[in-house]
């Protein structure tokens, strides 16, 4: 007889997918694990499904009796693939009289990883408040790392939180309006968004880390966020914001605010005394995390220092020294509020400008025992106002008794505390002394300013003078100047009317040096220079008259060139004065056939033509003049000194 084997077709194997999005479609295939290859040949066609927002049913039916699994077909850069396994269906012909149709296996489901998720975030700061973004509230290129994040671990006050993995999963950067996105994400996975700080900048949020085992601070470096659905086209993550008087970002879930550090703060400390104690003062510079700081008014004044305080602090973050000219600074500063306070040597005090250390407050216009500086956006840069400091035991009047000039060609006379006033003549290169008398260790100042009360302020031509000794002043080349004796009282500080003395000036000139240098003659492009040898005059000038007019002749014969001037062609002169500080202010022609100038002699500074119309000779009259104006009540002292020169054509 004959033997035949049949297998039944009669089951069906069925489940559903999630994590398909609406309108999707995807492949499902049925893969027999039987030994036996003939079922292959029996195997269900493929089954193509369509995403329909939720779980998604899938179905095979009139599969053969045998062993399978399923398998959800990856699409490359939506989802990936998945599968089913052990799947067994046998058809029971003993249940066949009560309406069996064959084997069911159900619950075969499957997911569709989905790789369409994105993180979108951006680095910037709208610190001005204003609309839109200024080139230096965003920044392009700042490099951003991606780590995927463990599922929640951890127990007690670790509970619930991740770790991020080491390895760098994806690297994006901004583009010029801070904007950042990663994309290929796994929907719903969680990853830590970590910004690459640099010198210049860094990009910080508020928050909890959220990492195990990391202490949480008020600021963070990073976010943990789940990948989620691509953001809306054309839509922009809104701008972050930093406010600097509570140190708390605004920011979406991925965004960081873009903090420079690369501001500079800088400042003067002053010691109005001979001691100079502000090079032994060291600044330092608190930042505030919370503050009532008020801007500055649009009058300049109050700077913020009256409203300004901080009531919490990050710490000392910045500490400078003061040079000896007293000034200070300090770079590589975060963008913030900060409070400048400088650490005093040694028994001083603050003060004011005028050495005032009672009475008065920190809002006194010239006394700061702190001040605050804020510093917003790139390169930015701010200063304090000069901090006085004082010896606290500084004390003691200033007396001035006498102020002694001697030397020069004048005799020596002596100055009061009063009204008093010496002129002293000085026609040579001699020097003068100048001698004070005054109260025991006063600081005593030599200085062209009246005003200049103050041993370490910036009088010109200023210089210090022992106390009952001479100092030798330097007279400026020429013209007259006005010095000033200052007298401040033993610690050097101007605390009051008593602690200053100041002399009545004394003036010091040297006019009588007018004379002529050089006399040039020009005509049709060619020219001639003569000096004081070629006028027939000393090189020194020793014997040029003080009085009256100085007669000069010279013959013209030809010009450097070597071109001879014609007759009848007017010729061009023009001089100059021996000394700095002494002008040729007027020179003319002058055809009055005399040996002096006239007592107006019209025409101005600079070339002037002169010229004979017999082309016989040419008479031209210099004045030189001290260029200070000053009228001298000396009458051994002249402010003019004429030449008259006459030029004969050979």
């Amino acid at each position: 007889c004959s033997t035949f084997a049949y297998k039944w077709t009669t089951a069906t194997v069925s489940g559903s997918i999630t994590g398909l999005r609406k309108g999707d479609k995807a492949t499902v295939t049925l893969t027999a694990v039987n030994s036996n290859e003939d079922y292959e040949d029996d195997l269900a066609d493929d089954v193509e499904v369509t995403g329909a927002g939720g779980p998604t049913d899938y179905s095979f039916e009139g599969v053969a009796d045998g062993r399978y699994m399923v398998m959800l077909e990856a699409n490359p850069g939506s989802w990936e693939e998945d599968d089913a396994t052990g799947i067994m269906v046998m058809h029971n012909e003993k249940s066949e009289e009560d309406g069996y149709a064959g084997d069911v296996s159900s619950g075969n489901d499957m997911s569709a990883t989905d790789l369409r998720g994105t993180i979108r975030g951006r680095i910037a700061n709208d610190s001005n408040t204003r609309p839109g973004l200024t080139s230096d509230e965003s920044r392009a290129g700042v490099v951003v790392n991606l780590h995927a994040a463990s599922a929640p671990i951890g127990s007690g006050a670790n509970e619930g939180r991740r770790t991020a993995g080491s390895a760098v999963v994806a690297t994006a950067e901004t583009d010029d309006d801070g904007v950042f996105m990663f994309e290929g994400l796994v929907v719903g996975k969680y990853y830590f968004v970590k910004p690459q700080g640099t010198d210049l900048y860094t990009a910080v949020r508020n928050g909890d880390t959220g990492i195990a085992n990391e202490k949480s601070t008020d600021v963070v470096t990073h976010a943990l966020i789940a990948a989620g659905l691509p953001p809306a086209p054309g839509s922009e993550p809104a701008i972050p914001k930093w406010d600097y008087n509570t140190s708390t970002a605004t920011v979406g879930d991925a965004d960081f605010v873009l903090l420079y550090k690369d501001g500079e703060v800088e400042g003067k400390v002053s010691d109005p005394s001979i001691r100079a104690a502000h090079a032994r003062t060291v600044i330092e510079l608190h930042q505030c995390k919370v503050s009532n700081f008020q801007a500055e008014s649009s009058d300049g004044a109050g700077d913020g220092v009256d409203a300004s305080q901080c009531t919490e602090y990050t710490g000392v973050v910045a500490e400078t020294d003061v040079d000896s000219k007293g000034n200070w600074s300090a770079g590589d500063l975060r963008e913030g509020l900060y409070e400048v306070i400088p650490d005093l040597p040694a028994g001083y005090v603050s003060s004011d400008s005028a050495g005032t250390t009672t009475g008065i407050t920190d809002s006194h216009t010239s006394f700061y025992s702190q001040q605050f500086v804020e510093l917003r956006g790139g390169r930015a840069d701010d200063d304090t106002r000069t901090f006085y400091i004082k010896d606290r035991n500084a004390g003691a009047e200033a007396v001035l008794t006498s102020v002694t000039i001697t030397g020069g060609t004048s005799p020596s006379c002596t100055l009061g505390g009063g009204t008093d006033r010496c002129i002293n003549n000085e026609h040579d290169d001699e020097t003068i002394s100048v001698t004070v008398v005054a109260s025991t260790g006063a600081t005593v100042r030599l200085s062209t300013s009246s005003a200049d009360a103050t041993a370490s302020g910036d009088g010109e031509r200023s210089m210090g003078v022992s106390n009952g000794r001479a100092t030798t002043v330097t007279l400026p080349e020429a013209g007259s100047t006005t010095f000033f004796v200052h007298v401040a009282a033993e610690d050097g500080y101007a605390d009051n009317s008593a602690d200053v003395a100041t002399a009545a000036g004394f003036e010091v000139r040297r006019d009588a040096d007018v004379r002529v240098s050089t006399v040039s003659i020009s005509w049709n492009g060619d020219r001639v220079d003569l000096d004081r040898e070629e006028l027939g005059l000393d090189p020194d000038g020793e014997t040029d008259p003080v009085t009256g007019t100085t007669v000069l002749r010279y013959t013209l014969d030809k010009g450097d060139n070597g071109g001879t001037p014609p007759a009848a062609t007017p010729l061009t002169a023009a001089a100059t004065g021996m000394n700095s500080g002494f002008d040729l202010v007027t020179f003319a022609d002058a055809e009055t056939g005399g040996t002096s100038c006239p007592a107006t002699i019209t025409g101005t500074a600079g070339d002037v033509t002169v010229g004979d119309t017999s082309g016989d000779n040419d008479t031209l009259c210099i004045r030189i003049t001290d260029s200070d104006g000053a009228s001298d009540p000396d009458a051994n002292t002249e402010n003019t000194r004429d030449y008259l020169l006459i030029v004969t054509r050979k």
